[in-house]
């Protein structure tokens, strides 16, 4: 187990990523900054501002990623996700979607 660090809270092993475009689906990860202001607004609205740890539910080939935060889902077009800067965040239990049977 890790330790805990000026009162910071341990989220298991972290990597950084970039930017949001890099990531791959089934990784998840925190959403360190959105540089759009417009597309912070939109985010926040969907509960994804920056902070929320969130998965990559599928990434369409040449269209958008599609995030996963607890039951909601939100596609992000290739374009305004090369804006989102990411950290990928090892699983712990608890996060993420909980599918049919109860399995993350």
């Amino acid at each position: 187990m890790r330790r805990r660090r000026h009162g910071k809270r341990d989220t298991g092993s972290t990597e950084s990523a970039g930017t949001l475009d890099l990531v791959r689906t089934g990784e998840h990860f925190e959403i360190m900054e959105i540089s759009d202001e417009r597309a912070r607004v939109m985010a926040l609205r969907f509960g994804m501002a920056e902070g929320a740890e969130v998965s990559c539910a599928v990434r369409i080939p040449a269209g958008p990623i599609v995030l996963r935060a607890g039951r909601q889902e939100i596609a992000v077009g290739r374009e305004l996700a090369r804006r989102i800067h990411v950290r990928r965040v090892g699983r712990r239990n608890g996060l993420g979607y909980r599918g049919a049977g109860g399995v993350n």
